[in-house]
Order: C-alpha cells, then sequence, then structure tokens
C-alpha cells in the first residue's frame, strides 16, 4: 500500500467515528425524548366476550418528566385507550407537582386513569399528600384494592398492589390476591409497580399483572435484552410480555430514565394490552 493509500485509509477513520457518534447522539435523543406506543395481545379464554378489544394504556415511571408530558398525552389521545393504568414512579419531587396536576388533569379527559404507588412515591415524597393529590385530579387509587368494570353484562376485576416501600403492617400482594378470589372468580387485571412480584400473584390467581419499575433495562444489548434496571443487572422481566402458569406479565419499559444512566436501544414507551378472548 503506498503512503497515499495509507493517508486517506487514515483519513476515513475520524469521519468514521463522528458518524457513529452521531448516530449513538440520534438514538440518545429518540430513545429519551420520544415517546412510542406499542400495542400487545393478551390473549385469554377467561376474559369476556363483551371486553374483546379492550385497550389498557400502561403509563408508568414518569418521574415527573416534563419534557415528555404533551408528547405523552398526545400518544394517548391518538391510541384512543378504554383504561389507562399509571403503574407507579409518578414523580420523584415534591417540586413537580405544579407540572404535574394538570398533566393528570388532561389524562384523566382521554380516559378512566387507575393508579399503584410506586417505590419513589413513597421514597421521596409526603405520600398520603401526594396521593389526596392524585386522587383529586379524578384519577382513582387501587391501594390494596379493586373495583369491577362491567360491559355488556360481563364485568372483570381491575386490582391495584400497594408498592412494598409502603407501611409494615399492610397487606401483603398474597394476602389481597386471596381475599380477592375468595370473592370472584372473573378476570382478574393486577396493577403492580414491580414485575419482579408477578410469580407470587400469578400463583395467587392474578391472571394478568400490569408493571413497570424495570426501565426496560435502561440499555439494551443484543442477546443480553435490558441490561441494568432499579433492581439490578440483567433484570429477569424487563419489558414486554412474560408467561408462567398460563398468566401473564405486561412489563412497559416506562417513560423516563434515571439520574445515572440514559435509556440506549430502549425507546420510551406507552405499552397498550389489548384484551382479547382465545378460542
Amino acid at each position: 500500500m503506498t503512503r497515499r493509500h495509507k493517508k486517506k485509509k487514515q483519513g476515513c477513520l475520524p469521519r468514521l467515528l463522528l458518524l457513529l457518534l452521531g448516530l449513538l447522539a440520534l438514538r440518545l435523543w429518540l430513545d429519551n425524548r420520544t415517546v412510542a406506543v406499542r400495542s400487545y395481545k393478551i390473549s385469554d379464554s377467561a376474559i369476556p366476550d363483551a371486553f374483546s378489544g379492550t385497550r389498557i394504556a400502561v403509563v408508568s415511571d414518569v418521574h415527573g418528566n416534563e419534557a415528555l408530558f404533551d408528547k405523552i398525552l398526545h400518544r394517548l389521545e391518538a391510541a384512543d385507550p378504554d383504561i389507562i393504568a399509571l403503574t407507579g414512579d409518578l414523580s420523584d419531587g415534591e417540586e413537580q407537582w405544579a407540572a404535574l396536576e394538570p398533566f393528570l388533569r388532561s389524562m384523566t379527559h382521554i380516559a378512566p386513569c387507575y393508579y399503584v404507588s410506586g417505590n419513589h412515591e413513597w421514597a421521596d415524597l409526603s405520600p398520603e399528600l401526594f396521593f389526596r393529590k392524585v386522587a383529586d385530579c379524578g384519577v382513582t387509587l387501587l391501594r390494596n384494592e379493586w373495583v369491577y368494570l362491567e360491559r355488556g353484562g360481563s364485568r372483570l376485576v381491575l386490582a391495584g398492589v400497594e408498592d412494598p416501600n409502603g407501611y409494615a403492617d399492610m397487606e401483603t400482594p398474597a394476602q389481597l390476591l386471596t381475599r380477592l378470589r375468595s370473592e370472584t372468580s372473573v378476570y382478574a387485571v393486577v396493577l403492580c409497580h414491580r414485575p419482579g412480584l408477578f410469580p407470587t400473584l400469578a400463583a395467587q390467581g392474578a391472571d394478568l399483572v400490569l408493571s413497570g419499575h424495570n426501565h426496560g433495562g435502561l440499555i439494551r444489548l443484543p442477546l443480553l435484552g435490558g441490561l441494568l434496571s432499579p433492581g439490578g443487572w440483567l433484570p429477569e422481566y424487563d419489558r414486554g410480555l412474560f408467561e408462567l402458569g398460563g398468566r401473564q406479565l405486561l412489563v412497559s419499559p416506562g417513560l423516563s430514565a434515571v439520574s445515572f444512566c440514559p435509556r440506549l436501544f430502549n425507546r420510551s414507551e406507552i405499552s397498550i394490552a389489548v384484551l382479547e378472548p382465545a378460542g
């Protein structure tokens, strides 16, 4: 190879590096500053025919990310959900409420909203005051309790698990589901911030669990999937659909990063559970 060809080859390397850095910057912007909507088909013979096509939007791990509020609302309006499930970690600090209040009020005009707490509400806020403010916005709180949803003469249950960061003497997830199943055997959708509780909830009769918490693994790598979550490295339930003994779990990758790590190859997402009777 001549000296001229060597110089030409060496001159390409900085350009290639700049191109790769530019693509990386674009991907970081896409994953952290835009919002995707992805639908997941939930098929189960226990779903009543009257609820066929019911769309439940999972809005998780907002963390007071005001930069995405308008985008989230725009995406929700376009998705036209029947129900909005807020699965915890709405806020990281009291100072975020001024922007969070109109965001929540606008969301309740799109569809009925149901909320369960996450670990950050208990760790970073005055939780009872925050819960009252959320309820005042028209959001239904599910604090170890459930409601019945009725359609066409059929019904299903929507239940909510209080985050384990709550009171030491509160009802456990297993106790909640035992109490629920002592009252009804209809199809049960359970909102629970932490997907790690899925095996317990499934064993006790939850048909579908909607969760967040793990942020999709923050950085996603080929073959490995999600790399890091608030619960540790390589989370088992990082994002998407999982099944255990005929029960299903949908983990939303959420709508924010965490302070020490941005999202990468893992776009912020509103997850839509679409209910379909099987058979």
